[in-house]
């Protein structure tokens, strides 16, 4: 999610036919998509790295699925509400400041790339969530701006797996 700015929900119904791994490319359908509109999803490539780790078990299509990816898996809200908290704490002793949703996740990946983009940014920040455009120019442009999303989530990504990224301290407090 840190790294592609999608929700909880489309991560959690992924499956491997909107995945191109060669290209980058995490192609939602319309039907799969909020808007009812197709999305495209740069993969940078610790995405694409994380993407090959995750194990195809069974013949289902689901990327993160228990039951061999027939079924996408259920409960990703109560996962980052109670288990993500706890293995954090475990592993670092660092707390999420309450209440944490996965949604916070979307809002830091928003939050810090206007800070990268400054004024103006605001119009690839809603390519990269998502958000549809309701300007009379987006009737005109059909352009998808997927080039330009890459280039800002790569220098995300750069910044968030960076051994002092500050951009993992948003809505964090120390414990002990």
């Amino acid at each position: 999610m840190l790294l592609t700015g999608c929700r909880a929900g489309e991560w959690a119904r992924a499956a491997w036919s909107w995945v191109d791994l060669t290209q980058g490319l995490l192609v939602i359908p319309a039907a799969a998509y909020k808007t009812d509109c197709v999305h495209v999803v740069p993969l940078v490539a610790q995405a694409v790295r994380l993407l090959k780790q995750v194990p195809r078990c069974g013949e289902g299509d689901y990327i993160l699925s228990t039951t061999g990816g027939s079924k996408p898996i259920r409960g990703i809200g109560k996962f980052y509400q109670t288990r993500l908290p706890r293995e954090i704490i475990a592993q670092t002793g660092t707390a999420i400041a309450p209440p944490f949703t996965s949604h916070d996740l979307r809002r830091t990946v928003a939050t810090r790339l206007g800070e990268a983009l400054g004024v103006g940014g605001e119009q690839l920040i809603r390519k990269v969530l998502g958000h549809s455009d309701g300007g009379v120019t987006a009737i005109y442009n059909r352009y998808g701006y997927v080039k330009e999303m890459r280039a800002c989530l790569e220098s995300w990504a750069e910044e968030l797996t960076a051994s002092s990224s500050p951009g993992l301290m948003i809505g964090v407090r120390r414990v002990g």
